[in-house]
């Protein structure tokens, strides 16, 4: 009985191909935990995407400066890039060019208070 155990186990082992073990790095890390900076790669990603954005409304507002639509969208992709002197300086040259709607007047008091508080922030903005 103990040489039919073991030619059994031997014959199990031959039968069945050796599979090879993964290794950790090849296992599929969980969505959360990526260690090897794809997140940092998307943000990248995003910012060149915003940045070429940025160049071709600039390069439009300059051959067309009273472009409504594109004026709007321009103010918009500067608050998410966070360039305020940008952001002013569009929001100045939309504000002699077309009349602001409440929304976008409620917007840059926002974002202007967002970035001066303390004692001196009323006589800033």
């Amino acid at each position: 009985m103990v040489e039919t155990l073991a030619e059994s186990s031997e014959e199990r082992n031959m039968n069945h191909e050796d599979k090879p073990m993964l290794d950790i790095k090849e296992n599929p890390t969980p969505s959360g935990s990526d260690s090897d900076g794809s997140d940092s790669e998307s943000d990248s990603d995003e910012e060149a995407q915003q940045n070429i954005q940025l160049q071709i409304f600039e390069t439009e507002l300059s051959a067309n400066p009273s472009n409504y639509d594109a004026l709007v969208q321009y103010i918009r992709l500067l608050r998410k890039t966070g360039d305020i002197e940008k952001l002013r300086r569009a929001r100045e040259a939309m504000r002699e060019l077309f009349p602001l709607t409440p929304t976008m007047w409620q917007e840059w008091a926002k974002d202007e208070a967002s970035l001066n508080k303390g004692p001196d922030a009323f006589s800033a903005i």
